[in-house]
């Protein structure tokens, strides 16, 4: 469902606004054993080069808690917290976070189930996908590398008083019928439509977009033929496909 591409922006956005004057922290913990995962902090928080090689766990520790405990108002971003044993007392992860007194958040994405983060007095929140304008602004935001969410805001908005049938294609696009407001989905089909732009010179229409999907959609459910073969595009189906290509 695209938790991590969730997350990472959000983190971009709160340090677009500046919600975190001490600094966005990411590090991933991606099969990282405790030193393995310390290193990791002490890279991202740019520590002491000799540190980030350091062997004493203790002192990899004690560096990157210092860090966090002499700041006020950051953020740590931990991806991919997906091994339940890391979480727990005792854990890899869980001996690595900044103690709870730690004036700053940390935001982990992780696969494991509910009880572990209780068990930690963690907030949760479970992915969903994303409601029709948001799931847009996201597209919009990606396809048209626009910087910031206000900027996707104020087009969305012009786009609809001024465009209802690009603005149509687009609600339909992010919505139920085609990426159902998933992240990742939105975030992928924004980045072809973007690298289309980047080859033609012109920003391709989401109208164009939706075209080209539904006709791929109708030739993948006509089914194969009494041949084993998929039914041969039409000229007027080829000449969109290319057009979008």
């Amino acid at each position: 469902i695209g938790k991590s591409e969730l997350a990472t922006q959000y983190a971009l956005l709160a340090r677009e606004r500046d919600s975190y004057p001490a600094g966005v922290v990411f590090v991933s913990a991606d099969g990282a054993g405790e030193l393995e995962f310390l290193r990791r902090l002490a890279r991202a928080l740019r520590l002491d080069r000799a540190l980030q090689e350091e062997t004493d766990t203790d002192a990899v520790r004690d560096a990157v808690h210092g860090w966090f405990g002499e700041r006020v108002g950051w953020l740590l971003f931990v991806d991919n917290a997906d091994d339940e044993a890391a979480l727990v007392e005792g854990g890899a992860i869980y001996e690595s976070l900044p103690p709870q007194t730690a004036q700053g958040h940390v935001l982990l994405t992780s696969r494991v189930g509910s009880d572990v983060f209780a068990s930690m007095g963690a907030e949760q929140l479970t992915l969903r996908v994303l409601p029709p304008e948001p799931a847009a602004m996201v597209l919009l935001q990606r396809a048209r590398k626009l910087m910031t969410s206000e900027e996707a805001a104020t087009t969305l908005n012009t786009l609809k008083e001024a465009d209802a049938g690009e603005w149509e294609a687009l609600m339909w696009l992010a919505g139920r019928e085609c990426l159902n407001g998933l992240p990742l989905a939105l975030q992928q089909a924004g980045a072809y439509m973007a690298s289309r732009q980047a080859r033609s010179g012109e920003p391709m229409r989401f109208a164009a977009y939706r075209s080209a999907y539904e006709t791929q959609t109708e030739l993948l459910e006509r089914g194969p033929g009494s041949d084993g073969m998929l039914p041969r595009e039409t000229d007027d189906e080829r000449r969109l496909r290319k057009s979008v290509a």
